[in-house]
């Protein structure tokens, strides 16, 4: 970890500043999902949770959000699980494989993201 009362004059280039700002807007929507879905959690017997479920009844609390027309949220299209954005499955990366950059990934989320209880 970078301490910054270690430098005389801490500074930040434009660049990693950006960058700063795009992780905090993650890791913001990240935390704010998680928050929704909690409930959901603690409030099921089953350990795993359908997020169509959770998405539905965020769609129906906020009226702001819908499902695309073309998205079918039984087949055509998933849910991130992340920002609850629903989306093709070609473009969403499962989690629960074992290959190298899904494992690079998962490292990463638990170093950005450690408030997250299951990843």
């Amino acid at each position: 970890m970078y301490d910054l009362s270690a430098s005389e004059e801490p500074v930040m280039c434009t660049n990693c500043a950006e960058n700063l700002g795009k992780m905090f807007g993650f890791k913001s929507t990240c935390l704010s999902t998680q928050g929704f879905i909690a409930p959901f959690v603690n409030n099921k017997d089953s350990a795993r949770l359908a997020l169509k479920d959770v998405y539905l009844s965020k769609t129906e609390s906020e009226n702001s959000i819908s499902i695309p027309k073309d998205c079918n949220i039984h087949g055509f299209c998933m849910l991130c699980g992340f920002c609850m954005g629903p989306s093709t499955s070609c473009s969403l990366i499962s989690l629960d494989s074992k290959e190298e950059g899904v494992v690079l990934e998962k490292t990463m989320l638990e170093k950005c993201l450690p408030e997250l209880v299951c990843i």
